[in-house]
């Protein structure tokens, strides 16, 4: 009982405050310009870690080449030309693999970055074809993709699989079915892919775990109306995942809804969405070492994008209270600890507690004094100790909402 009144009274502490808007948190520097420049096409670019070099597949002098830019150096280098679909860098091998065609068959083909030379490596049987987006890279050496297969093809009778392939040995290790991922990313943290999935009319940042085959993440992106497709990101050193999208304004009018184009920015630990103007970039490739993504232009030049403003670090906190076991209810005050942020839609709160003498009940109740409840996407989970609380509004929640209490 009293771990229950503790969690409600934790929930009327949060402050009046607004539903998040777009803020202008980003900051993009321009880093080279590509000679001759004509054009590229989307999910076709991957990056290096290691060795910090920006790859993209480029048009240029009426070619299809492979673009590299070392972000170390400022210098640049056209290799290839290259073919396949949804090709990615391995890090493991220094190697480029991608999907390809040969004599009516798909392959997965294999380009080395030393000798420019391509190859097919392993036949896939009964590949249909695959969409853009839906491909990725870990640095254990495997490419992952999403593709339609069939035992028939041509019927159009085909089932939608996750596939996992080990480059240094070139087999199928893992194959998953109906994870209808697009705008797929690696996270090394968990061993998972993440990915934009769309369910009853929602649109969801979801994860799927490739050691138990199960998805353990989805998130709600309030009110986004579509997504372009592969133009993502992943920094896996924060758990941040970035994509453009289009937020929905109002939908009263179904045949001319008003919308924005809008950068997203989804925080995969705290299940937060924040918005931001939108940037002209293809893709967003993470570098460990600066924080910061890089992407092409439509212009054709190398652009770096940081984007931690976006995530400030907490204004407000809970001070640290005893509260005597015989009292029931109680009250603390949220202090401020820097210059207040606007626009944040939401809150995580830890609660530690002894479990030698509580037991909480894993209910969660958000009073209607204080907001609609059906406006909140609330999250709990209790870690024998520490109790996790996760709370936001969700896109049901028009603008100008806001939490009452203080």
């Amino acid at each position: 009982m009293v771990s229950k009144k503790l969690l409600l009274c934790l929930l009327s502490l949060i402050l009046a405050i607004g539903k998040s808007t777009a803020q202008s948190c980003t900051s993009l520097e321009s880093e080279f310009s590509i000679s001759d420049y004509e054009g590229t096409t989307l999910g076709n670019s991957s990056y290096d870690n290691t060795n910090r070099i920006f790859y993209a597949h480029i048009f240029v002098n009426s070619e299809y080449r492979l673009f590299a830019y070392d972000v170390n150096t400022g210098t640049s280098l056209l290799l290839g030309p290259t073919s396949g679909a949804e090709p990615e860098f391995v890090e493991q091998t220094g190697m480029f693999y991608s999907i390809g065609g040969n004599s009516g068959n798909n392959m997965l083909r294999r380009y080395d970055l030393d000798t420019s030379i391509e190859d097919d490596v392993l036949l896939l049987e009964d590949l249909c074809g695959i969409s853009l987006g839906t491909s990725t890279s870990n640095p254990d050496g495997q490419y992952i993709f999403r593709g339609q297969f069939a035992t028939d093809c041509e019927n159009g009778s085909s089932i939608s699989k996750l596939i996992v392939i080990d480059v240094s040995i070139n087999q199928i290790v893992s194959e998953f079915e109906d994870v209808n991922l697009n705008n797929i990313e690696y996270d090394v943290a968990t061993n998972s892919v993440l990915g934009l999935l769309s369910e009853n009319g929602a649109i969801y940042l979801s994860r799927f775990n490739l050691t138990t085959g199960l998805f353990d993440l989805s998130i709600e992106i309030p009110s986004l109306e579509s997504y372009s497709t592969a133009v993502s990101g992943y920094d896996h050193v924060n758990g941040r995942y970035i994509f453009s999208g289009t937020n929905l304004i109002d939908g009263s009018d179904p045949e001319n809804p008003i919308t924005e184009p809008l950068l997203y920015l989804v925080d995969v630990n705290g299940g937060i969405t924040i918005t931001a103007p939108p940037v002209n970039l293809t893709e967003f490739k993470y570098d460990e070492e600066t924080n910061t993504y890089f992407g092409l232009n439509g212009s054709g030049v190398v652009q770096s994008l940081n984007v931690s403003d976006c995530f400030p670090e907490p204004s407000y906190e809970l001070p640290e209270m005893v509260i005597p076991c015989s009292q029931t209810i109680f009250n603390t005050p949220l202090t401020t600890t820097s210059d207040a942020v606007s626009n944040i839609i939401g809150y995580d709160i830890t609660v530690t507690y002894d479990p030698t003498y509580l037991t909480p009940t894993g209910n969660l109740t958000i009073p209607s004094d204080l907001i609609n409840p059906s406006y909140v996407s609330a999250l709990l989970s209790d870690n024998n100790g520490e109790i996790l609380i996760s709370l936001a509004l969700n896109g049901s929640a028009p603008a100008g909402t806001f939490w009452m209490g203080t």
